[in-house]
């Protein structure tokens, strides 16, 4: 039996300073907390806004895989005493171990970034080193979407998209999946249901995840497990 559930980007949990900003989005479907998610292997996706020349440390309290998709800005990845540069179009994939400490920092003087980090499950990741780095290009696969880590994430789909108005998609299956949906930019309907910037929907055990842009330049994150 299928299941579906909106999460409003106004109920993200919300951790900040005059430094950062972080809105984490919940991940259940339906209305009991013990939930652990339409998809086992997402642990959390967050938001995340850095102020000019700020730096946010983080750290999980599991071993997981960790994705950093910058969205406006470069950001710099400090482990070890080694930074990782990282523009957008581009990608980070990286182990990170238990309360292990990672540092992100903003290089600009004056500007503000913003990113989208994806905590997922350690056992997804079928990489052959412990940090890989990818880049994909929306604009050149305008109204499609382009997946993510295919030969590093095992099980996990990742899709990014951006769309014009009125413009449609789909993702279908035999078999049922499970899908999470998180607007980026712009509106989208998805499976009848109207979704604005950083809202995001869970769908448990569907054959397809149907989605119509509402406005111009709409971008979109979808995870699946299948």
């Amino acid at each position: 039996m299928s299941h579906k559930h909106l999460h409003w980007a106004s109920n993200r949990t919300v951790s900040e300073t005059n430094q950062f900003r972080v809105l984490s989005s919940e991940l259940s479907v339906g209305d009991t907390s013990s939930e652990k998610g339409v998809l086992g292997f997402l642990n959390q996706i967050s938001d995340i806004t850095i102020a000019p020349n700020c730096s946010l440390k983080l750290q999980v309290d599991k071993d997981s895989v960790i994705v950093i998709i910058p969205l406006v800005g470069f950001l710099e990845i400090f482990e070890n005493n080694e930074a990782v540069f990282l523009e957008p179009s581009k990608y980070s994939i990286k182990i990170i171990a238990a309360n292990e400490v990672y540092e992100i920092r903003n290089p600009y003087d004056t500007d503000h970034v913003n990113f989208i980090q994806l905590n997922l499950s350690k056992d997804i990741f079928i990489g052959n080193s412990e940090v890989v780095l990818g880049e994909f290009n929306l604009d050149d696969n305008r109204n499609n979407l382009v997946r993510i880590g295919l030969d590093t994430l095992n099980y996990a789909e990742v899709y990014m998209g951006k769309f014009g108005c009125k413009k449609e998609s789909f993702l279908t299956d035999e078999d049922s999946f499970n899908a999470y949906f998180f607007v980026i930019n712009g509106s989208f309907e998805v499976n009848g249901m109207l979704l604005h910037p950083r809202d995001s929907a869970s769908f448990a055990e569907i054959n397809m995840l149907d989605f119509e842009s509402l406005s111009e330049e709409s971008m979109l994150i979808v995870l699946i497990s299948r």
